[in-house]
């Protein structure tokens, strides 16, 4: 690592050289097992290296925190047992009819069937049970990360655990990873923003029916309008998403996830992490997550006034999860004018 430059995104090979991803594939877009074990492993660069680091710990530590701070909560809201007296909003808002269950589940199976077509259409290689599993992995998140996202208003991601799963299921097969990936994280991402559009609707009295259909509507515009831009951008703006563009539309975001495909789906996690690997040691930091809330948690509960109580270890450990792409300048910039206004 100490040959790699501090703030890359690019992956390497042995030789010090930016991993050449098309050496090990096979027409069918697969791992070229032969040529992989010719060519080089995949060594990271020091963003990855610390953000991977930092998501093993997230991906424990959430659960832990939830556990901690807000079980008793949840298991009250489970026994139906309502743990806080009705506000005005609350009072305010029972002259609206609520969305019933049946319009949810509406939704959920009419656009699994169009997903489950869609993987099965075109050359995903997704099989229609990874397709389960990427919506369910959001849902068991969403408790944790929808309490996290409403006390602070940082949204968690499920990057490590979404690529995890499907390198796992699926070896060798980037595609697959990615699609598994896009689906798991932008099911929770959708469902944390649809939360907070009924949060917004309750305090200014917006009916839930109301947000309910317009949070739809907007979903499915955006699908159009969204795929449209990208189609138009590609046709009309010379060698888009390439380093050498000449306006430097060089979509460093998408870099960051074709080499996460390769990471994740190409080589696998076997080979990056397994026993063995180069980056075993990795792992550890899913023991550390799910075991450092507790001294932070114990503290402040034998000193309940100390300053300590506002540090929340999640929104911490979530805080670089933007890097890569985004680089010190950016954290820099942010962190002053945060500071300032």
């Amino acid at each position: 690592m100490s040959y790699m430059p501090m703030g890359d995104t690019n992956t390497y090979d042995r030789f010090g050289k930016v991993y050449n991803i098309s050496r090990i594939l096979t027409p069918q877009v697969t791992l070229n097992l032969t040529a992989y074990e010719e060519y080089s492993d995949l060594y990271l660069s020091p963003p990855y290296i610390s953000s991977y680091l930092l998501t093993f710990s997230l991906s424990t530590c959430i659960i832990t925190h939830t556990i901690l701070y807000h079980g008793r909560t949840l298991w009250n809201s489970f026994r139906h047992v309502d743990p806080e007296e009705e506000d005005i909003h609350a009072k305010l808002m029972k002259a609206y009819p609520e969305v019933p269950g049946w319009w949810y589940w509406t939704v959920i199976i009419g656009f699994f069937l169009i997903a489950a077509a869609a993987v099965q259409a075109w050359p995903t290689k997704v099989p229609v049970y990874a397709l389960i599993l990427s919506v369910v992995l959001p849902a068991i998140y969403m408790l944790p990360g929808g309490l996290i996202f409403a006390v602070t208003g940082q949204p968690l991601s499920l990057n490590v655990l979404a690529q995890i799963i499907p390198g796992m299921l699926l070896p060798g097969n980037p595609i697959a990873n990615m699609v598994f990936k896009c689906y798991s994280i932008e099911t929770l991402y959708s469902a944390q923003q649809f939360s907070q559009d009924l949060k917004l609707g309750h305090y200014i009295k917006v009916p839930p029916r109301t947000t309910f259909f317009v949070q739809l509507i907007a979903s499915c515009l955006s699908i159009v309008t969204q795929v449209g831009v990208k189609e138009w951008l590609f046709s009309v703006v010379p060698d888009m998403c390439s380093s050498t563009q000449k306006d430097n539309l060089t979509c460093p975001r998408h870099r960051v996830y074709f080499n996460a495909s390769a990471i994740w789906g190409l080589v696998g996690p076997t080979r990056m992490f397994g026993p063995g690997a180069l980056y075993n040691v990795f792992l550890w930091a899913l023991f550390a997550g799910a075991l450092a809330p507790f001294p932070l948690w114990y503290y402040q509960r034998r000193f309940p006034s100390t300053r300590l109580k506002y540090v929340n270890l999640p929104v911490m450990l979530n805080g670089p999860q933007s890097a890569p792409p985004a680089t010190g300048i950016n954290y820099v910039s942010f962190f002053i004018v945060g500071f300032i206004f």
